[in-house]
Order: structure tokens, then C-alpha cells, then sequence
């Protein structure tokens, strides 16, 4: 990493002004008559954010007013470094800083340091506890930092693993978040809050896209938000009640900035707020495609000559070994083993060490709406180290399912324990499922302590099932490779409508990497009949579900079908081949919320495209700058068919090659719930 750290001026603390390195975004810092420190944000001249509080809510208010107490000098920044994987292969980290000493109004030893940074794209600022009443920790119930806009834009927000909500203005937000009390049934009272979940994406055009999150998550209970009911236009943030260790650092909040809604998706200022990579070697870490077996469990493969009476998959060794015989032909780096190999996940007898038989199947016929009959011919013992040894020989590694009721049972030492075992068999790593830890600070540390844990045994991770949203952890810890902070679509049976693909791509894929499990390609079948864990159709073409995969940003890019659909349409199939989630450039051409994506990426020489559309599908013109002016290249274009609609006809696909060169432009013509997808070499 290449760092250059320049002092700039001093600058007295009732007044101060840190302009981005480019001067088109400004944060102003103001001390108010009550000596409260506020901050306010300009972008291209114009005011974005008008003055807002700054500091923390605690039982005696000691952190909620804050004074500035000294002067100030603003450095330069210019620092570069290579991240393990992502977005981009070299990153510029150049910004502007400032650190406001600040004291309690009310006690002059509650003492607090606020670090802001200015970036081209954003601003951030962060909170450093340095002292409180001389003692150790402070219960911090609330963060008071208020998010004051210029005017009734819209807001867009997080819902969990559906799709995110919105547009709403932020004159309704008051009646979203109020909080709501009611009677229990032993007749106690409770109040419920209601929060908006981050990252939230605001549309300030024509001006700006803005979306605020938070950036290096540690020690305390995620970012979220809540209506200002004191001020028009205002949201707050709002954390559960966290107890810190003083002195205690902050994570970062981060206002991104951007002229439009392409380069939202282009930043990596999340990441680039977090600490270098903590894994001295890192050559160990892979990216790439992966299957799974949970979407493709109860494929039929009608009668044939490879299957004269036909074939199943089941969640069988034999079905596992010929989706990793599949990833290994095409030399894709993981299989994933979802829950039910070591019996009932939430059976506290189910022991993930050794396995019992699997005879569970009056219980699993009810959960998959299925007979105990078919549960127990399509359900079998899985040798999980036979496994592991087969797949190592195909140099495929095995990801293993584990619920965190082991870690609830046995400890955190008792869960490395497992680990470490995992680790002797040869697994490549571990999905995580279902962490219910309350309260949520609790949450986020074990979290971190799992990841640290796998990073120790290089084992990647990969959490389902609510976890703690991204917050650019991937920087420190790069065996996170993904998280279903989204629906993945291998669980819980239900697939993204077109828009709705749409709308989670442009909000909760601003937090960091997300594993929602596309690329379905066997559209035809009567998926939800045959299928144990599909329980709606797959609304999209086979050309969009191949787009969608290298759309979203992951490290381990998780497919969904078997390996007889793949090697029926072995041409769009290379498109597939050619996704690394290690990337060196991307860029995103076009962006409409809920409507239409285009996304172009570059490994080695090599680019590729993939565009979305929603359910009215769309005709597109891009520029074809992006490419090398010196080089001609040959395109390969896999395009949705006339005909092809992603209710009835959703495996319709021309596949075409054309020579292309930079000054050149490109038309095509994504179906109903389609997409486009092409592979651009150098000749």
C-alpha cells in the first residue's frame, strides 16, 4: 500500500470547512449558540444536508452536547492498495481529514474526538470516546447523529430478505418508524421500534444519488434509522443499547455522494473505511463460481441414454459427486453442502461431527410439502470427509452447512473445535446459518470472532439467514467472500420477480457483497412440482439469470441448477465460465431503480457485460468506450430471443459473434423479465 500524508492548515474549531480533493464536496463544521457541535454537507455548490447534531444519547446525557476545545489541522491523504478481490484490482484512497476535539458541555472530562474525512464521492466521520466520568465503560443507549436534508426527497430502504421498500418521501417517514406500544398477553407493556434498516438511498436528482451507511462495524449494534419527529425532512440514526469500553472508536457514517445512480454502484468507499487486510497470506483465497444442491434437489432427468430409466437428484453422495464432477470440467472452485448432512439443524442431538441417519422423513415431508416416501429415496447418509476427500481430488472444496445452535450449545471454543475438525478433513470453508444472538452488539462481535476464527484456519465464511449487514469487512478479512444480507434463493423457496431483482441491487448491494444465488437454466421443467425447495416459478429468461450472476458482487458466485441444464446450453454456459468475482475494472452504464441495469467488468483483457430489464423489458444503446482504442475485439452476444418472455418462454436465446472495437456502440434488446450478456476478447 502506497500512502502520502500531507498537513494542509489549522483552522479554528467554531468554523471549520474540509472540502473533498477535488472541492466538489464540502462538510462544514459549525458550533451552535449552545455550544453544540453540528455538521452540514455541499455538493456542487448546493447544500445537501443542512446543519445536523452530532454525538451519542446516554443515561446522563454526558456525550449528547458537544463543544469543540481546540484547534484543528487538516492532512491530505493520497494512499493506494490492492484489494484480495472486488469491484476493482487497484483502488485510490485519497482524502481530506480533520479530528474536532470535543468535551461534554456539562462535564469537561467526558471527552470525545470526531474524525471527518472528505472523499470525491462522500464524506464520512467517525466517533473516538476518550474518557467518561473516569470509568471504563459507558452504556451508549442511542446515537443522536441526525441526517437533516434540504428538502422532501425520496428514500429508499432495506427490508430484510424481501425487497427493499420505496419510494417513500421523508414527510411519511414519522408514521413508518413511530414506535409502537401494545399490551402483551401476560399484560405487560411493550414498545417495539421500528427502524429503517441500512443502507438507505436517497434520490436527490437531478443533482445527486446520496445513500448513508456504515463503514467498519465493530464493538457495537448496527446502524440503523429512525423519523426525526422535532424536524421536517430528518431521519436519525438509531442503534440498540450498546456497552463500550472506553477509550472505544466508532464505525464509520458514511454519506455517499455521487452525480448518478451508476456510480453508487461503482463506489467502494465502504470498504476502502475499513483497516488493510489482517491475513498476512492471503494467497490462499480463492473467488469464483460455486454450486448447490438445495434448488437442484428433486430434479427429474426424463428417460436417455446416459439414464435409461430416467434420473433424480437428491441430496445423495452420488447426485453431490456429479455436481462437483460438473464445477470440476469447468474448473469452478466450490460446492456447497447445505443443512440436513449432519441430521435435524435445530435437533440439539444432531451432532455436525458424526452424523446419525437420516430418518427424519415424516417431519421433512411436512416442512418440503412432500411424501416421507420420496424424503427417504431422495434423502441419504452424506460421508462428509469422503466428500471432502472426492472433491479435493476434482480440486473442487467443499463449503459445509452449520447452524449456530452448535456455537449456542457448545461455546465459542466448542464451535472452533468443530472448525478445526472441518479443517482436518480438508473443507475449503463454512455457511453459517441462522445466528439469533439478541442483543445485537453481541451479534456483531461473534460475528467477527467467527470470521476471525476461519480466517485463522483459512477456512472462507459465508452467513445466512439475517446476518449483520456488509460494512466492508471484506477489505480486513477477504475469506468473507459473500453474505445473504438479501433473499438467497436457494432457502426459503421464493424467487426474485424482475423488479425486484432490481430494487435489491440498488439498495442493499450498496452495503457490500451479497450471495442471492442465481443462474438457473432449466426454466422449462415444471420446477415447482419436481423441486423439494422451489416453490414459485423463476421469473426471468435463462440470458438474465446468467447477467444476474455477474451483476451482483461476491466473492463466491452460487449457483442454482444441475449439471445436465448447464451442459444443454454449454455456449451461454461459458459466459458463466468466465465469472471470477475478482475483477480489475467495473463500471456500471446504465442504472435506472427498479427498471434496468448494465454493468461491464474486465478481467486480464477480457470484458464482460450483463444487463437486466424488469418485466416490461427494454431496447438499450451502450458505448463501447470503455474498451481498449487500440485493440479490436470479438464479441460474443447471447440475447434474448424475439419471442422470449420470462412467463412463457423463458429459455428463448440467440447467440451471435460480431468484431467490435472502442469508438464503436452497441444496440440490444432484452426481453419481458430478460437480459443480455456478452463476452468481449481482444483479437
Amino acid at each position: 500500500m502506497c500512502t502520502r500524508s500531507v498537513p494542509l492548515n489549522a483552522i479554528q474549531p467554531t468554523s471549520l470547512t474540509l472540502h473533498s480533493p477535488d472541492k466538489r464536496i464540502a462538510v462544514n463544521v459549525n458550533t451552535t449558540q449552545n455550544q453544540r457541535v453540528t455538521y452540514s454537507v455541499v455538493f456542487k455548490s448546493q447544500p445537501i444536508i443542512t446543519p445536523s447534531s452530532l454525538g451519542f444519547e446516554t443515561d446522563n446525557n454526558h456525550l449528547n452536547s458537544l463543544m469543540p476545545v481546540a484547534n484543528t489541522t487538516i492532512t491530505a491523504h493520497d494512499e493506494s492498495y490492492k484489494p484480495t478481490w472486488g469491484k476493482r484490482s487497484f483502488i485510490e484512497n485519497k482524502f481530506n481529514q480533520f479530528t474536532l476535539s470535543t468535551v461534554s458541555s456539562n462535564n469537561p472530562y467526558n471527552k470525545v474526538d470526531i474524525v471527518f474525512r472528505a472523499y470525491n464521492n462522500g464524506i464520512a466521520f467517525r466517533y473516538i470516546i476518550q474518557s467518561v466520568n473516569d470509568t471504563n465503560t459507558i452504556t451508549l443507549n442511542n446515537d443522536n447523529t441526525e441526517f437533516n436534508f434540504t428538502q422532501d426527497l425520496s428514500v429508499y430502504f432495506t427490508a430484510g430478505e424481501h425487497a427493499p421498500k420505496g419510494p417513500y418521501p421523508f414527510s411519511s417517514l414519522e408514521k413508518r418508524t413511530r414506535p409502537i406500544t401494545r399490551i402483551d398477553k401476560h399484560g405487560k407493556t411493550r414498545t417495539r421500534i421500528n427502524p429503517l434498516h441500512s443502507p438507505v438511498l436517497i434520490d436527490a436528482s437531478p443533482l445527486a444519488f446520496i445513500s448513508i451507511h456504515e463503514a467498519d462495524l465493530i464493538n457495537i449494534a448496527p446502524l440503523k434509522y429512525r423519523a426525526n419527529p422535532d424536524k421536517p425532512n430528518s431521519m436519525r440514526a438509531n442503534i440498540e443499547a450498546s456497552t463500550v469500553t472506553v477509550p472505544f472508536t466508532s464505525p464509520w457514517r458514511v454519506i455517499t455522494i455521487t452525480p448518478n445512480l451508476n456510480q453508487q454502484l461503482e463506489s467502494t468507499l465502504i470498504e476502502q473505511l475499513n483497516p488493510p487486510c489482517a491475513i498476512d497470506d492471503t494467497t490462499w483465497i480463492k473467488t469464483g463460481v460455486a454450486n448447490t444442491e438445495n434448488r437442484n434437489w428433486g430434479a427429474i432427468i426424463p428417460p436417455n441414454d446416459q439414464f435409461p430409466e430416467g434420473y433424480r437428484y437428491g441430496k445423495t453422495m452420488d447426485s453431490y459427486k456429479r455436481l462437483i464432477d460438473h464445477l470440476s470440467r469447468n474448473n469452478h472452485p466450490f460446492f456447497m453442502v447445505d443443512s440436513g448432512w449432519y441430521g435435524n439443524q435445530r435437533d440439539i442431538e444432531s451432532d455436525p461431527l458424526t452424523p446419525k441417519q437420516v430418518n427424519d422423513h415424516e417431519t421433512a415431508a411436512k416442512f418440503y410439502r412432500s411424501t416421507p416416501e420420496l424424503m427417504k429415496m431422495y434423502r441419504g447418509q452424506i460421508d462428509m470427509p469422503a466428500l471432502i476427500k472426492y472433491g479435493k481430488e476434482c480440486n473442487v472444496g467443499i463449503i459445509i452447512y452449520i447452524n449456530d445452535l452448535i456455537r449456542r450449545e457448545r461455546g465459542m471454543d466448542g464451535l472452533r473445535q468443530v472448525f478445526e475438525t472441518y479443517k482436518q478433513w480438508g473443507a475449503a470453508g463454512i455457511k453459517y446459518g441462522f445466528m439469533k444472538e439478541s442483543p445485537l452488539q453481541s451479534k456483531v462481535n461473534i460475528t467477527r470472532q467467527i470470521v476471525q476464527i476461519c480466517a485463522d484456519l483459512q477456512l472462507y465464511i459465508n452467513f445466512h439467514d439475517g446476518p449483520i449487514h456488509p460494512s466492508g469487512e471484506q477489505r480486513t478479512y477477504p475469506n468473507f467472500l459473500t453474505r445473504e444480507y438479501c433473499h438467497a434463493q436457494g432457502d426459503a423457496s421464493r424467487c426474485y420477480k424482475p423488479n425486484e431483482f432490481l430494487r435489491t441491487i440498488f439498495v442493499n448491494m450498496l452495503a457490500g457483497p451479497l450471495d442471492m444465488q442465481n443462474g438457473f437454466f432449466d426454466l422449462s421443467s415444471n420446477l415447482v412440482a419436481e423441486r423439494f425447495q422451489v416453490r414459485q416459478p423463476v421469473y426471468s429468461t435463462v440470458v438474465s439469470e446468467a447477467a444476474r450472476c455477474m451483476i451482483v458482487d461476491s466473492g463466491m458466485i452460487i449457483l442454482t441448477d444441475h449439471d445436465i441444464a448447464y451442459d444443454k446450453k454449454t455456449d451461454l454456459f461459458q459466459f458463466i465460465n468466465h465469472l471470477t468475482g475478482k475483477w480489475d475494472q467495473t463500471k456500471i452504464l446504465q442504472a435506472q431503480y427498479g427498471k434496468l441495469i448494465t454493468t461491464a467488468r474486465k478481467i486480464n483483457n477480457t470484458w464482460l457485460i450483463a444487463s437486466v430489464s424488469d418485466e416490461q423489458g427494454s431496447t438499450n444503446t451502450i458505448n463501447l468506450d470503455f474498451l481498449d482504442p487500440n485493440k479490436t475485439y470479438t464479441a460474443t452476444l447471447f440475447e434474448d430471443a424475439n419471442d422470449a418472455h420470462y412467463i412463457d418462454n423463458p429459455e428463448a436465446y440467440t447467440v451471435k459473434t460480431t468484431t467490435v472495437k472502442a469508438n464503436d456502440s452497441l444496440t440490444f434488446t432484452a426481453a419481458p423479465g430478460g437480459g443480455f450478456a456478452a463476452i468481449f476478447k481482444p483479437n
